[in-house]
């Protein structure tokens, strides 16, 4: 993919605007820490039968949240 689609001028507008919007309140992080938790699990469900998936999350247990948090997006 090229890196003009992946970066757009939306995506720093919608960075910029998390960032002045301060920390999270206990609340919000908590939802945070569960969209990134069903996130994961997404994307376990639907690649763990792909070998190529299977070895790296054999090797890392925590490999579906990392996968999850370099931004592929289910």
């Amino acid at each position: 993919m090229p890196a003009e689609r992946l970066l757009t001028s939306e995506h720093f507008d919608r960075m910029a605007a998390e960032l002045r919007s301060g920390p999270l309140t206990d609340a919000q992080w908590q939802q945070e820490q569960e969209r990134r938790r069903q996130g994961a699990k997404r994307l376990e469900q639907a690649l763990s039968s792909h070998p190529f998936y299977a070895a790296r999350a054999a090797k890392d247990p925590e490999y579906w949240n990392k996968f999850y948090a370099s931004q592929v997006n289910w």
